[in-house]
């Protein structure tokens, strides 16, 4: 899904359901069970718009190997089969591995990712903008940013994400 697509989408009043990762007792991920959530979900997206999350921060994305990361997004794609958007969850304390993330995701069917602020390393309000830029120049899908202080240690002032979406759009 192009970024306006995706952005037309978000504006019809979306319920955000953000997946949790469900486990087994031996603490592997039950994939079936992702699965069938996931196909639960899309099934009552006739009650309005929702847009899928998985493997963000209530989806254990820090508890996950790279593998499982990989298997859960491409689960959940596959199970929503295109009836409503995905959006993973593609952060990561560095650029670098954000953009792969985010690559994946968009190689595999994502409409978009949602990346929470640099984490770890703080960066000043340049680095911010550089590491939501590079994310935004690498790939064709939507970028939303998770504004989230109280995870990352630090805020996106709204000026930052003007500057952002202005030069975003400036590329198409």
């Amino acid at each position: 899904m192009k970024p306006e697509k995706l952005k037309e989408y978000f504006m019809r009043g979306v319920v955000h359901i953000v997946q949790l990762t469900p486990f087994k007792e031996n603490e592997d991920i039950d994939y079936e069970a992702l699965k069938e959530n996931t196909m639960f979900l899309v099934e009552k997206r006739h009650y309005g718009p929702m847009v899928l999350t998985p493997v963000g921060s209530t989806g254990e994305k820090y508890a996950l190997t790279d593998e499982e990361w990989k298997k859960i997004v491409k689960t959940v794609v596959d199970a929503a089969n295109g009836k409503i958007p995905v959006v993973p969850g593609a952060s990561h304390s560095g650029t670098r591995v954000a953009i792969e993330r985010s690559k994946y995701a968009e190689d595999v069917g994502a409409d978009g990712v949602m990346v929470v602020l640099p984490y770890y390393h703080v960066p000043e309000e340049e680095g911010l903008y550089l590491h939501y830029k590079k994310i935004c120049d690498s790939i064709k899908i939507g970028v939303v940013p998770y504004n989230n202080p109280d995870v990352s240690k630090i805020y996106m002032k709204p000026h930052i994400l003007k500057k952002l979406v202005e030069d975003t759009l400036r590329r198409e």
